[in-house]
C-alpha cells in the first residue's frame, strides 16, 4: 500500500471516528453514500456536468478505489 494511501485511511478513520461521536443523523445519511456504486453514480454526475475534461480525474479515482478495495 503506498505511503499516500495509508495517510488518506488513517486520517479517514479518524475523522469517520469523530463524525460518528455527533450522532448526527444527516451525517449518518451522508456515510450512507460511501458505498461503490454510489460513488460511480456521483462519478456520472462529475461527467455529465464537468464534461470529457474530468476523465482523467474519473480514471484517478477509479485507480483509487481498485487499489482501495484490494487492501480490504
Amino acid at each position: 500500500m503506498s505511503d499516500r494511501l495509508k495517510a488518506c485511511r488513517a486520517f479517514r478513520e479518524q475523522m469517520n471516528a469523530r463524525f460518528h461521536e455527533s450522532g448526527n443523523l444527516e451525517i449518518k445519511r451522508l456515510f450512507a453514500l460511501d458505498s461503490r456504486d454510489e460513488l460511480f453514480e456521483a462519478f456520472n454526475v462529475a461527467l455529465v456536468v464537468g464534461g470529457s475534461i474530468t476523465i482523467p480525474h474519473l480514471r484517478r479515482a477509479v485507480a483509487t478505489l481498485d487499489e482501495v478495495e484490494a487492501m480490504a
